[in-house]
């Protein structure tokens, strides 16, 4: 998350032991901030995985080193979908503390009905418009080993890679709070696996 540095000259040690400090009401003010940030530019990939059962696997080894969204559907049938979004990292230590960032989605084919955070993570989230979906979260432990978030979507179909992109516009480290946004891997479509990814590997 993005913090305002106060006035006069304080050093990187200080901003981060006053955050901590910071009481929960203030980081919740932090999160509902995030939500109405101006729209980002859209960056133009070319590369888009799919992986279906059995495949998941294949497709995550074959990333290239970064930190990925992951979008996870458990297998299933029925008009509520459970997507969870991972923060997959590809040959890096890094553990996020902190990010935020935007969903878009086929509002046509899916409706997001809700969405939760692991315990833990602290989160906030606003579909601002159909087929926008705002998002963020901090754990001063780290998000690691767990979800992002966990979205509730209706579809009268298995959702797909291609219903969805994911920009995420700022990720912070833990322990140092250090900037992970330029190790985001873009795409047009996020990875989409039918098992359980975990977070990094």
């Amino acid at each position: 998350m993005r913090i305002e540095a106060s006035e006069g000259r304080t050093s990187a040690r200080e901003r981060r032991s006053a955050y901590r400090a910071a009481p929960i009401r203030r980081k919740r003010r932090i999160l509902r901030a995030a939500l109405w940030l101006a729209p980002v530019m859209v960056l133009a990939c070319d590369d888009s995985r799919v992986a279906g059962p059995g495949a998941a696997d294949d497709a995550l080894q074959r990333l290239p080193p970064g930190i990925h969204p992951v979008l996870f559907v458990p297998p299933g049938a029925g008009a509520v979908h459970e997507i969870r979004l991972h923060l997959y990292g590809v040959e890096t230590d890094a553990s996020v503390a902190s990010y935020q960032g935007e969903i878009t989605y086929d509002a046509e084919a899916l409706e997001i009905v809700g969405a939760t955070f692991d315990e833990g993570v602290m989160g906030a989230w606003n579909v601002t418009r159909p087929g926008h979906l705002r998002i963020a979260g901090i754990s001063l432990d780290g998000i690691s080993g767990t979800p992002a978030v966990t979205l509730k979507v209706r579809s009268s179909r298995i959702p797909v890679a291609a219903d969805f992109h994911v920009k995420l516009e700022e990720l912070r480290g833990s322990g140092d709070f250090i900037d992970l946004t330029g190790r985001v891997v873009e795409r047009d479509h996020p990875v989409l696996t039918r098992t359980d990814p975990g977070v990094r590997r």
